[in-house]
Order: structure tokens, then sequence, then C-alpha cells
């Protein structure tokens, strides 16, 4: 005569009653942090803001050689939209200056100087 075996059915058990601790403990945890959203409004920042940034960033730092100020300033600046791509470039063209590849630094900025005049100022 064999005799019922409870096991499978005390662990089933278990492991739902953990995984629905888990799901309760990290539910609203997943819901706040899921939006996309910006999370201040207030760092929207308009074009004409972001190229005065920009062009006090070469001011301040482009003729000292402090490529690395240059660079960490750059990644705090909002960015609008229309100057992601511009952003993106820039970061490369001062980290290769930073790291000491000026020549290929100095080529990428005067290619965005030659697609964005206002760089020029």
């Amino acid at each position: 005569m064999q005799h019922r075996n409870w096991f499978p059915f005390i662990l089933i058990g278990l492991t739902l009653l953990l995984a629905l601790g888990i799901f309760a403990y990290q539910g609203p945890r997943v819901q706040e942090t899921g939006s996309f959203a910006p999370a201040d409004t207030e760092t929207v920042v308009s074009t004409e803001q972001y190229r005065e940034d920009v062009l006090n960033l070469f001011a301040q730092y482009a003729d000292a050689g402090e490529y690395t100020r240059m660079y960490q300033e750059l990644l705090v600046l909002s960015v609008p939209a229309g100057y992601q791509v511009l952003h993106l470039e820039l970061a490369i063209a001062f980290d290769k200056l930073q790291s000491g590849d000026i020549a290929e630094g100095e080529a990428r900025i005067e290619a965005l100087r030659s697609a964005y005049p206002w760089l020029i100022q």
C-alpha cells in the first residue's frame, strides 16, 4: 500500500507564497519607477539656452586645454531633442581630446563646426 506524498504540494504552495510576498513587496516600487516621463519638467532647455551653454563651455575651457572639465560640464547639460546628435558627437570629440587623441578630437570638432555654424562664434 502506497502512502500519499505531500511534499510536492507543500513545495508548490511555499513557492507561490514566496512569489506573492515578493510581488507584494516589490510591486509598488516597480510601478513608481516604470514611467519614462521626465521627473522634472523644469529641466527642459530651449535651443537658444543650449547653444549659449555650449559656447560658454568653449569659451571657458578650450583655450586653457581643460578637456576633462569640458567633457564633464558637457555631460551635465540638458539637451533639447533637436541637438541630441550634436551633443553625442561633442561628447565623443571631448572624450578624444581628454584621452590624448588631439588630432582626432579637433577634426571632429571642426566637422561639427561646419555642420553647425553657430559653434564658430
